[in-house]
């Protein structure tokens, strides 16, 4: 059960989340009078509509972001790591405790690269960090052990063909 009042669905298209007098926030900007009544146009693009300081939205905001590169990092990060219900210190925390290194091969992340939260699918609980390439492959293999340990065998037998071995012997123990 979800906390707080149930979304209100717009009457215009009930699919679509209410934003006021009833319409969703396209239909809103589009029809009321209020919203349309001399709206403001911007000196940088005059058939859009003012943000701020005479600049329309995508304007502004590529203004405010190269003004300020280290906080637009820091943010871009902070969303990212929200979707795995992490905070930068948590993961900051996860990062320190695999020493720096993927939990796969062992390796530091490629320069200017953050090592990837690894999540389950199916339970959405994170595992662990990974690099880019072993975070790819879990994700080529879709997550599915019986699919990695026959990569497994496949990889060792092509790379000892020249003596018999038999697949028992290579079955993953836990």
């Amino acid at each position: 059960m979800s906390g707080g009042p149930p979304k209100r669905q717009a009457d215009c298209h009930p699919e679509r989340k209410h934003h006021a007098r009833g319409y969703c926030s396209q239909c809103y900007r589009k029809n009321c009078r209020l919203y349309n009544q001399n709206p403001v146009k911007a000196t940088c693009h005059p058939d859009r509509a003012h943000k701020a300081n005479g600049l329309c939205d995508s304007c502004y905001t590529a203004k405010k972001n190269k003004r300020n590169p280290e906080k637009v990092a820091e943010w871009t990060r902070a969303a990212t790591l929200r979707v795995y219900g992490l905070t930068p210190e948590m993961y900051d925390d996860m990062y320190r405790a695999q020493g720096g290194l993927c939990a796969i091969c062992k390796n530091p992340p490629k320069l200017g690269r953050p090592l990837d939260v690894d999540h389950d699918h199916v339970t959405n609980l994170n595992r662990g960090l990974l690099c880019r390439d072993c975070n790819l492959g879990l994700g080529s293999f879709k997550d599915n052990s019986e699919s990695l340990q026959a990569a497994i065998v496949y990889l060792y037998l092509a790379s000892n063909s020249t003596r018999e071995v038999k697949k028992e012997t290579l079955e993953v123990v836990n």
